[in-house]
């Protein structure tokens, strides 16, 4: 894993990065060493290409939180359930799963993603999906969608 923190060489300023990785032999990591722009984007489109992640694709994250832990559960599996009906491979969608930080400040979170090349047809089909969720969803779980996420936790 690269992290990154804070910002470096500002100005006249010398500037110092501490990448902490377990995968040394990282393109990413050889492609920032090299400061090789052009090998890192050629590298990352190829994968991006073949796991069908953005641009070649869109993803939607639908985000469930509540303090209830059941609700939010039932909630969420209701939602499945919607988006996974007669959507006629316009898209697909995974089962909820729960992010790695599953709690933060006592409400819990469980995620549904969706892969897809967005059309006209989908994103009445999504609203329309939605809307349906809605109609009875409890007030006491809020759901967020996220169109191509930066993280995917």
């Amino acid at each position: 894993m690269l992290r990154f923190h804070g910002r470096a060489g500002r100005a006249d300023i010398r500037g110092r990065v501490l990448i902490q990785t377990s995968d040394t032999n990282n393109y990413i990591l050889s492609s920032i060493v090299k400061n090789d722009y052009t090998g890192f984007y050629n590298n990352e489109i190829k994968f991006r290409r073949k796991f069908e992640y953005p641009p070649f694709i869109d993803i939607f994250l639908f985000e469930f939180i509540s303090k209830d832990i059941d609700l939010l559960k039932k909630s969420a599996d209701r939602m499945y359930k919607l988006l996974s009906s007669n959507n006629r491979n316009y898209y697909k969608v995974f089962s909820p799963k729960t992010p790695f930080i599953q709690k933060i400040n006592n409400k819990y979170r469980i995620n549904i993603l969706i892969k897809t090349k967005v059309s006209n047809e989908l994103y009445k089909i999504l609203y329309n999906k939605i809307d349906l969720y809605n109609e009875s969803r409890n007030k006491d779980v809020n759901m967020s969608i996220t169109k191509n996420p930066i993280f995917l936790n």
